[in-house]
């Protein structure tokens, strides 16, 4: 089986797909969902998109398709401002959303909503 490279489902611009077409692509999703795990090592089948978390090192690891490359830890406090001190990677949850650092000194907030 050859491995996903993003969770997506087909585009209509992928025009028409076979039976067969469709569940090879349900079964590597599948494959990869399977996969997700929490461990010190790189899941054996990943793809775009997928967070998986070390816990010896205290990071998630972001995949971008190729290999776990993004890092995020957890910031030693909350940012007061979008300047606040920081380093690329680092977030801080709170109960309204996320903050995540996005460069040196740089501060993004994603609000969260209820669904």
């Amino acid at each position: 089986m050859s491995q996903a490279t993003a969770m997506a489902v087909f585009r209509a611009a992928d025009g028409a797909k076979t039976q067969d077409e469709i569940q090879a692509r349900n079964s590597e999703m599948h494959a990869a969902h399977l996969s997700s795990h929490s461990g010190d090592t790189d899941a054996a089948y990943a793809v775009a998109g997928m967070l998986q978390h070390f816990p010896t090192a205290g990071v998630v690891k972001l995949h971008n398709g190729s290999a776990f490359l993004e890092t995020l830890t957890p910031a030693a406090s909350a940012p007061a401002t979008a300047a606040s001190t920081g380093a690329k990677g680092q977030f801080w949850l709170h109960a309204t959303g996320v903050d995540i650092c996005v460069a040196t000194d740089t501060w993004l907030r994603f609000a969260g909503a209820s669904f």
